[in-house]
């Protein structure tokens, strides 16, 4: 039994093969994966953080904060090392010793295994929702790790660890923009300790240790390379931009929706368990629970930090409902090497190549991607807004994008433009006057795909289970016609494009001398 993996060990394994099976493809279904391994790969390779836009030819220039180049230039590092597999294999690797994390925590506390492993693993099944292979997976780790901090000092246990705080939100805040999570912790915390009894000295060192603590976490992001610009760059995708609303995983959370099942029946855990138990939650755990189920609520992406908050009250009234037994000690003892060596096997099967991830060909048009590279850099591109980022990684010569899901980059009312677009009236004719495009790929179900697909301007030049990649070919400024006898019926002139019959051609018109 020294031996035996102990109970950290067994939720480490159940979440990461719940990972590595569920998230085979489910962890690159987001869009922004593209943009972030493309701009880790530049900032390699300029040696200094983006400052500025440099994927669009919408906004070239554009003064932007990357909030998660930290992350970002790990990210292009395996994939370019590992592949995708191995982008995959590394998120599945971070979400596993979170939960284990969880797991240890709560034994050390004094919760049953029963309740200890229950917890962790109901904690990673609301949160997976938001599981991918995206930056915001350092959020989900600093999140688990600040609250366990805050909740030792307020037990009177290593509150020498506090002082540490400051330094992980700075790291932290290289790495993703949730790093806010750290200080709003920390403030929720010195709220905790303010009312979790009698006001006294001690209390009130608890409750300025926790502040100072809190403003040390403000501060320390600003020693990052962008200063204050990183506090900017969150109040305007937050509050000043307007386009929160317009992004999915800042909607609020659907309970009923088949991926916040989980998510029900710990609420309904939170109210039902005390009716049988009469345990209740203390205030410094009810604050956190309270803070974090709004913001929860208020935004998908805020799923996963409410299962973590809520994770030490649930396993305390577990085991008040099932009667725990005394912990054996070998299921509290650190047995790390398990994990040590489970997460070496998956970084090996990911360097020898095997198939631990794979996108979804259902979702993302990467058949049609080497027709694209044949067509002219110059070509204005407009495309479906989940491909931005795909275009910006995937192109070779690199292609300069309309847009992507940097809402906070193109403001409000520039994706509103974009979506009217997509719907093939007067908002495509607008923008088409504009920009002049002479690409259009989107998705060929979609009204705009329908539209041009009757519309002798442009011509079909490649098809996939997904996508429609169209192509400007006459221009009523610019097209000669020829008539009987020659076999084409027109000639663009611009474009340099015969159009016959059968078939295509493109190249340089050669006609002789009349």
């Amino acid at each position: 039994m020294r031996r035996a993996p102990g109970l950290p060990e067994l939720v480490f394994g159940v979440v990461l093969v719940l990972g590595l099976v569920g998230g085979h493809r489910a962890f690159l279904n987001d869009p922004g994966t593209f943009w972030h391994v493309e701009l880790g790969r530049r900032t390699l390779a300029e040696g200094h953080v983006p400052r500025a836009d440099m994927l669009t030819y919408t906004r070239p220039g554009v003064p932007w904060v990357d909030a998660a180049f930290g992350a970002e230039v790990l990210m292009a590092v395996v994939v370019d090392h590992l592949g995708w597999s191995g982008l995959v294999a590394l998120s599945a690797l971070i979400i596993a010793w979170t939960y284990r994390a969880v797991a240890q925590w709560l034994l050390e506390e004094g919760r049953s295994p029963w309740a200890a492993g229950l917890t962790a693993i109901v904690a990673a099944g609301v949160g997976a929702c938001h599981f991918l292979a995206r930056p915001h997976l350092a959020t989900i780790a600093g999140t688990a790790y600040t609250l366990n901090v805050c909740r030792r000092a307020h037990r009177g246990e290593k509150v020498g660890a506090l002082a540490f705080l400051p330094l992980v939100i700075g790291v932290w805040s290289t790495l993703h923009g949730g790093f806010i999570a750290g200080p709003l912790i920390i403030f929720t915390s010195a709220f905790g300790e303010a009312i979790a009894g009698p006001w006294d000295r001690a209390r009130a060192r608890g409750v300025g240790r926790f502040a100072a603590v809190g403003v040390m976490g403000l501060i320390a992001p600003m020693f990052g390379p962008y200063g204050t610009d990183i506090y900017g760059h969150i109040t305007n995708l937050m509050a000043t931009s307007g386009v929160t609303p317009l992004i999915l995983e800042h909607q609020p959370t659907r309970l009923g929706d088949p991926d916040t099942r989980v998510l029900e029946l710990v609420v309904m855990a939170f109210i039902a368990l005390p009716a049988f138990t009469g345990v209740k939650i203390s205030r410094f755990d009810l604050v956190h629970v309270l803070v974090w189920f709004h913001m929860g609520m208020s935004s998908v992406r805020h799923t996963p930090l409410f299962a973590l908050a809520a994770a030490p009250p649930l396993a305390a009234l577990i085991d008040a409902a099932t009667s725990p037994s005394a912990v054996p000690a070998w299921l509290i003892s650190r047995r790390a090497w398990w994990s040590a060596c489970a997460s070496a096997l998956v970084v090996a099967a990911a360097w020898a190549g095997a198939p631990l991830g794979e996108f979804d060909e259902g979702r993302w048009p990467l058949a049609t991607v080497a027709e694209l590279d044949r067509q002219p850099v110059s070509a204005r591109l407009f495309h479906d807004m989940d491909w931005g980022g795909l275009i910006a990684e995937q192109c070779d010569p690199r292609r300069p994008t309309f847009i992507d899901d940097r809402f906070e980059l193109f403001g409000k009312e520039a994706v509103l433009a974009y979506m009217a677009a997509l719907e093939g009236g007067p908002g495509w004719d607008d923008l088409d006057g504009r920009e002049g495009f002479g690409l259009v790929w989107v998705r060929g179900d979609g009204p705009l795909a329908r539209r041009l697909g009757g519309d002798r301007q442009w011509v079909e030049v490649a098809r996939d289970r997904v996508s429609v990649l169209y192509r400007r070919v006459r221009d009523d400024r610019s097209t000669a016609s020829l008539k009987d006898g020659d076999g084409l019926s027109d000639v663009a002139v611009e474009g340099l494009e015969l159009e016959g019959p059968s078939e295509r051609f493109q190249g340089v018109l050669s006609l002789p001398h009349p």
